[in-house]
């Protein structure tokens, strides 16, 4: 049994209660099915149950009467019993100031339910010699349409004109659970007549519970009208997925009798493989909608850190270097990133693609000298097998594919390389057709590759078509020796929790004064070694390891 009744005290907003008895005890005894302190009520002031005859309310002999409110008629009932319908209200308490309203009951019981039986394998023609014959007049294809009905929203539409026609006056829910928490559940609401539904489900999975235990529908009637849940279930396991919930007041309809109940559910039955095929494909939607907002914010969470804050642009040489990211930055074309070992030309990749139009793709970066050239044929391009396997190319369409030390990748594959920069497509090992690719390819070496070109391990072509973009060495931009470490003072600082405030003039001039010959890298290397040496203060020269 269920008993749902709604709890009002004083001016306070109510509260509504669903209990699964029969009987409902109510006072201040903490024992009690609904405990009421401190309103001057006895410890067992009165009781609803649900007898023979219907819903009743019992007195229970307390010191103060209870008053029924019915149709804007009181009745005091005190040590007797009093019937009870949807919408009367109990008064209790010393001042009249505690008010239970009857939301609704139900005696759920499966005597009407029949097995659940998989129907997938029944065509549309052996269907209609189940239905009413009302339903078969609409004949097979609307009953193909609906089964192949694009979107749940276009299934509750249709599921809207099959009940007119079976239940003229209900109103039906598809009840579907979409997570653990109940915030997540969809309810579809497919009214066939304009009464509405005297409780919606708060919780789908608690809606759903009394059908795990057997494979059949439920059919429970009220005092306001009558309720039938049918079950979707998943094979194996044998679990509800979801339910349809149609309801029927008796103030607006009459109850459906054995013919469109059995017509109802063996619809139901055989929609059942396009209903969990919806839910499938819902939970997969969320789940790729999820992944997509947390990898949104984590590319742009990289695209912040990547904003030239690491690329000190006080020498003139830098600011040209800035002005150039800002021209390729949104352009297409391949690019070729020279410099020097350790002077910063992935810090331009990357930044070129955080602050370009491909930031929202993938930034996939592959270093030519660490595999092999089989191994690396495949990692680039792919490979067609049994389980294929995606390269670089296809892993980074729609964003950025960045080769370091392109000078170590063998002449098979920069021919390989070079024309799939001029047809926009590659071709996995072991293919013969080519797939289309959107990516931008961010080349980068330290090597001179004309000298390369004219000894005849470079390819001239492949050269050709890559675009160079020049980042300077450290000695050719000693304005922005100072302003470099005080950035990386401050990054260490939050790195390792230490308070080091800058460097001492004779620190300055000692950083000042050096070759670096590692360029940024050594630099690096050399303010993270004094801010540990240092800990707190100023760093001194000695803490400077310049060997």
């Amino acid at each position: 049994m269920i008993i749902e009744l709604s709890l009002q005290v004083d001016a306070h907003p109510a509260k509504e209660y669903e209990f699964h008895s029969q009987e409902i005890v109510i006072g201040e005894n903490p024992f009690n099915d609904l405990v009421l302190q401190n309103y001057g009520l006895a410890a067992k002031h009165g009781c609803f149950r649900v007898a023979s005859t219907g819903l009743e309310y019992e007195d229970l002999g307390g010191r103060l009467a209870s008053v029924v409110v019915s149709n804007s008629q009181r009745q005091i009932v005190s040590g007797r019993r009093a019937r009870v319908v949807v919408g009367d209200s109990v008064v209790l308490g010393e001042h009249g100031n505690v008010r239970l309203t009857v939301l609704g009951w139900r005696r759920l019981s499966q005597e009407s339910g029949e097995a659940i039986h998989f129907l997938e394998d029944v065509s549309p023609h052996e269907l209609l010699a189940l239905l009413p014959v009302a339903l078969q007049r609409d004949g097979v294809d609307f009953l193909a349409t609906l089964a192949q009905a694009p979107t749940l929203q276009d299934l509750s539409t249709g599921l809207q004109r099959l009940v007119a026609m079976l239940l003229p006056d209900a109103t039906v829910f598809l009840v579907l659970p979409q997570g653990d928490e109940s915030f997540h559940d969809k309810i579809f609401v497919c009214n066939a007549s304009d009464c509405a539904c005297e409780s919606l489900p708060p919780d789908a999975a608690e809606f759903l519970a009394p059908l795990q235990t057997g494979k059949g529908f439920i059919f429970a009637t009220t005092l306001g009208g009558s309720e039938l849940r049918l079950p979707f279930y998943v094979r194996p396991t044998g679990e509800a997925a979801g339910a349809l919930l149609a309801y029927v007041r008796v103030v607006t309809g009459t109850m459906p009798d054995a013919e469109q109940l059995r017509g109802i559910t063996v619809l139901m039955q055989w929609l059942q493989p396009a209903v969990l095929s919806y839910l499938k494909t819902e939970a997969l939607r969320s789940d790729y909608a999820q992944l997509m907002a947390e990898n949104r914010y984590f590319r742009s969470k990289a695209r912040r850190h990547y904003l030239l804050k690491e690329l000190v642009a006080v020498s003139p040489a830098m600011q040209a270097l800035h002005r150039t990211i800002g021209a390729y930055k949104d352009r297409t074309d391949p690019l070729l990133i020279l410099g020097e070992a350790g002077c910063g030309k992935m810090l331009v990749a990357r930044a070129i693609h955080h602050l370009g139009d491909r930031s929202e793709g993938l930034f996939v970066t592959l270093h030519c000298a660490e595999l092999p050239e089989a191994d690396l044929d495949v990692e680039i391009f792919g490979v067609a097998r049994e389980f294929s396997y995606r390269g670089a190319f296809e892993i980074a369409c729609g964003g950025t594919l960045c080769l370091d030390e392109i000078d170590r990748l063998p002449l098979s594959l920069q021919a390989k390389l070079a024309r799939a920069l001029r047809e926009l497509e590659v071709r996995r090992v072991g293919e013969e057709v080519g797939r289309p690719v959107d990516v931008r390819v961010i080349a980068a070496t330290h090597r001179d590759l004309a000298e390369l070109v004219r000894e005849g391990r470079f390819r001239r072509d492949l050269l050709s078509l890559l675009l160079p973009v020049l980042v300077p060495p450290l000695r050719e931009r000693r304005e922005d020796l100072l302003p470099m470490g005080e950035h990386f003072i401050h990054k260490y600082n939050r790195r390792y929790g230490l308070e080091v405030s800058g460097l001492t003039d004779g620190a300055r001039q000692r950083l000042l004064s050096h070759g670096w010959r590692g360029n940024v890298r050594e630099f690096q290397i050399v303010v993270e070694t004094a801010v540990l040496k240092a800990q707190q203060g100023l760093i001194e020269a000695y803490h400077l390891d310049l060997a």
